[in-house]
């Protein structure tokens, strides 16, 4: 129970299930699964597009002044994770695990290319701890 409501941190964790359920459905000849897998793919994969990238910049507030979200909550949404305030781990965690579902963020690359820029000027520069993640 927090105050903010529910929340998913890191987007990619849900989109690497979605992305697994297709695999292992396609591998085991279950048709169901992998449809399954694919629907929850594609609708996230959008979710997470709007709502923790603001690819479109329509969904965010004016007064909210980052390009990318850690966190969404049942009442918003935050520049953060539960253990760091550090740019590279906060854009960062959007992508972890880097597996074949982390590919669909590259369908927006006006948004990764803003998201990437927010990152280092936050950072102060580019990606140190995280660097090998964020290439």
């Amino acid at each position: 129970g927090f105050a903010a409501g529910n929340n998913q941190e890191s987007s990619s964790e849900s989109i690497n299930l979605s992305a697994g359920l297709v695999l292992w459905g396609a591998a085991t000849g279950d048709n169901s699964l992998r449809d399954l897998g694919s629907y929850l793919l594609t609708t996230e994969s959008e979710a997470i597009t709007q709502y923790w990238f603001d690819a479109n910049e329509q969904v965010f507030p004016a007064s909210y002044r980052y390009g990318t979200v850690g966190m969404v909550w049942g009442s918003g949404a935050s520049y953060s994770t539960w253990w760091t305030a550090n740019p590279e781990e906060i854009h960062g965690i959007n992508v972890l695990p880097v597996t074949g579902g982390s590919l669909h963020l590259a369908r927006e690359k006006a948004a990764i290319k803003r998201n990437i820029a927010e990152m280092e000027r936050e950072n102060g520069g580019p990606a140190q701890e995280w660097r090998d993640l964020l290439w």
